[in-house]
């Protein structure tokens, strides 16, 4: 069985909520990577964390107002975007354990969805089925309910002049959803996005599968 490398990225404020994700993702399936149980007295931080990022599968932010600040979170947090971007595939699962605004997070995470999530068990547990639902699609991806989409007319025309390679579209693109935004981070329109992915249509649903 493989066992998937989970990195947790977190501001060390916020290590006892982490400290909660960890214990519960190790699993035969699962092993989480995070800094205070890999890292000892003398160790070259860049190469340690450098070890824990480069298998990693999946990458969980947890997004506070110290991780805004955190150096490190930050470098971390980019090493993975380029990852995503050479890997062609979602790597980053970002979550808001305090109050922060979309437009406070960097612009390469706002195009994803970032939900708000509590700082106890059941925040924990809601990051954990996340991480097991994209860890068994991409495993198992004929598990993955293919349905065609209804499409959502207000997406057609914003993506409809969109050709693969064309980033500066793209951008534009993605500003325009995420106006949709409400001021609970809820953006109606993006889960819509989402729901393209698993199209059957590929023209609909191939170029969006890791943006």
């Amino acid at each position: 069985m493989m066992t998937s490398k989970i990195f947790i990225s977190h501001s060390s404020s916020d290590k006892e909520f982490a400290t909660l994700l960890v214990d519960e993702l190790k699993t035969p399936e699962t092993e989480p990577w995070i800094d205070h149980e890999q890292i000892y007295a003398g160790d070259d931080i860049f190469d340690e964390i450098g070890k824990g990022l480069s298998p990693m599968d999946v990458f969980v932010l947890l997004i506070s107002r110290t991780a805004l600040d955190s150096v490190w979170v930050d470098l971390e947090t980019k090493y993975a975007q380029l990852k995503e971007l050479h890997a062609r595939r979602n790597i980053i699962l970002a979550y808001r354990l305090d109050d922060v605004s979309i437009a406070e997070i960097p612009w390469f995470i706002q195009l994803k969805h970032v939900p708000v999530i509590e700082r106890n068990i059941a925040g924990v547990k809601e990051i954990v089925s996340k991480i097991e639902y994209r860890i068994k699609s991409r495993i198992e991806p004929k598990t993955v309910v293919k349905e065609r989409v209804l499409s959502d007319t207000r997406i057609d025309k914003i993506i409809k002049d969109i050709k693969i390679a064309e980033w500066e579209k793209a951008e534009c693109a993605a500003l325009k959803i995420m106006k949709y935004t409400n001021e609970r981070g809820y953006n109606e329109l993006f889960e819509s996005l989402i729901s393209y992915l698993y199209s059957e249509d590929l023209d609909q649903g191939l170029s969006l599968e890791w943006s």
